[in-house]
């Protein structure tokens, strides 16, 4: 593979972003209590401010995906392939 420009570095790290371990965490306790009926107010609003914060990320991630496979002049299920682990591969 040719070298990376700084658009598609860019692009990808758009794309490799990720919660940091602390709010994944936090996330998951409050789908958990959630799931359980057991959530507070407080941690609902909580819940509902990571989910649309996850929402946005992913609907970057989808674009910055497009843009690189654009960009690269492959499919989109091909570079898609390149960043899905192996057991999930489309």
């Amino acid at each position: 593979m040719s070298e990376v420009t700084p658009k598609e570095e860019a692009l990808l790290q758009i794309i490799q972003r990720r919660l940091p371990p602390d709010d994944q965490t936090r996330l998951a306790y409050l789908r958990q209590r959630n799931e359980t009926g057991e959530i507070t107010e407080a941690e609902h609003q909580e819940l509902l401010a990571y989910v649309d914060r996850v929402e946005h990320q992913d609907a970057e991630r989808a674009e910055a995906l497009i843009e690189l496979a654009r960009l690269r002049k492959v499919d989109l299920k091909t570079l898609l392939n390149e960043f899905l682990p192996a057991n999930t591969k489309a």
